[in-house]
């Protein structure tokens, strides 16, 4: 997928700038107009020329203006003004001009933004002038700068803020002080990923699109303190929150989250295979999750050429999955939607094999790989009373970890020790999957 850029010469290199480290499954390419009438021709020719699938306007006056002219026949988005522009903007006149900001002259961006972005930090005394003028009108620029330079000659404290380049050179080079607006990151990937997302949700882009859901259930143990248990559900909910985020930035996937306790992500299907599926990241969510004693992770996918085509998929293969409680990840992706379940996960990747042991056991993979360092420092063999003294827990919590391991069929039984009274210790091997021996 293309995306083309429209927009001035620094509202180009500031794209450009905060792209350079943002890894995407699409490129972006630069279409650079020296004043913002020109959008129109360039939007109408890239559209002619089928020379990219959505545009991308650097601010709303070159994407209003060209809207005026031009019938969107791709996705269309333009960057749009934000408080964090403005805050940015406000930083840069204290530190550049070093005085409070008394009187300010405003153009491109609403006073109203401007205004409660002043507010925000306590500076609602501020006064804001904005001209009475329209992006249509003739001469449009040149009124701007005349705007800008009455305001300092009434009052020489006053500050300009505008957009637009054309507007700060000449003021700057008269020695009026400017600043302008610029893009913030988040603004500019926002709109990027939207268009994407768009343009994926397109009949012409049939199959493409794919929604992952994920939903988390706690199994609680025999712990009777039941708020400290609610405490602990609480604490890995919020991180599996972040992991969710996380995982959505890797994948380029919006995420929303529904409640307390369930995600949805939307991405592209080659995202989902080639990230998700098979770049592992939905093995590091399950890998995550189990860590928590009793935290379960259901995952469902579904692709389809729009987003309610492939929700609807997603949502059957999720109920299906929290049906069959294996811990196994469905996925709906054929006309007549059929639930199947994805290929072994220790085909993509070796660590999948203990990951397996974890679901079938219900023993974390915290506890799976301290158990299994404990084992291999004591001569291939454990007890209750070993694991209980190295994972610092009571022998009773390790009985209970060696009886879902037994009943999962991964210990056998070498030899029973006995120490004075009492009933012989018994002297286990827990058998690990080959590829996690050393």
């Amino acid at each position: 997928m293309k995306i083309a850029v429209i927009g001035s010469p620094a509202a180009a290199n500031a794209i450009q700038f905060i792209m350079k480290d943002y890894k995407v499954d699409f490129t972006v390419e630069y279409h650079v107009v020296n004043q913002f009438e020109e959008s129109a021709q360039c939007a109408r020719d890239l559209q002619e020329s089928e020379g990219a699938h959505a545009i991308l306007f650097t601010g709303p006056t070159n994407y209003n203006y060209t809207r005026g002219l031009v019938t969107p026949q791709m996705p269309w988005s333009f960057i749009p003004h934000t408080k964090s522009s403005v805050y940015q903007a406000i930083a840069e006149a204290s530190i550049k001009y070093g005085a409070d900001l008394g009187s300010i002259s405003v153009d491109s961006y609403e006073p109203e933004l401007v205004y409660r972005a002043f507010a925000g930090i306590g500076e609602e005394k501020v006064k804001i002038l904005s001209p009475n003028r329209h992006y249509s009108e003739t001469r449009f620029e040149e009124g701007l700068l005349e705007f800008h330079r009455s305001c300092y000659r009434k009052d020489p404290s006053t500050i300009c803020f505008t957009n637009m380049e054309h507007i700060q050179e000449p003021l700057l080079n008269e020695g009026i002080p400017c600043v302008r607006f610029k893009p913030s990151d988040e603004s500019i990937r926002e709109q990027l990923a939207d268009l994407r997302l768009q343009y994926l949700s397109s009949r012409e882009s049939k199959g493409r699109f794919a929604v992952i859901a994920m939903k988390y259930t706690f199994r609680f143990d025999e712990e009777s303190d039941i708020s400290l248990r609610e405490w602990e559900k609480m604490k890995y909910m919020n991180s599996i929150r972040a992991h969710c985020y996380e995982t959505a930035q890797r994948i380029h996937a919006a995420v929303i989250q529904q409640g307390i306790d369930a995600f949805i992500m939307v991405t592209s299907r080659e995202m989902l295979f080639q990230g998700f599926i098979k770049g592992g990241e939905y093995m590091k969510l399950i890998s995550f999750a189990s860590q928590a004693p009793g935290f379960e992770m259901r995952i469902g996918m579904g692709t389809g050429h729009d987003m309610m085509e492939a929700y609807s998929r997603c949502t059957m293969s999720l109920n299906t999955a929290m049906e069959a409680n294996s811990g196994k990840i469905f996925f709906s992706d054929s006309g007549e939607p059929k639930v199947v379940e994805i290929d072994d996960p220790s085909e993509i990747k070796p660590a999948a094999f203990l990951l397996e042991m974890s679901r079938r056991s219900g023993v974390s993979l915290h506890n799976l790989n301290s158990i299994k360092d404990i084992q291999e420092a004591n001569n291939g063999q454990v007890t209750s009373k070993l694991l209980a003294e190295k994972l610092s827990i009571n022998v009773r919590s390790a009985n209970r970890i060696i009886a879902k391991l037994e009943s999962a069929g991964y210990t056998t039984l070498t030899g029973k020790a006995t120490s004075g009274k009492g009933r012989p210790e018994r002297i286990l091997k827990i058998t690990f999957p080959p590829s996690q021996n050393k």
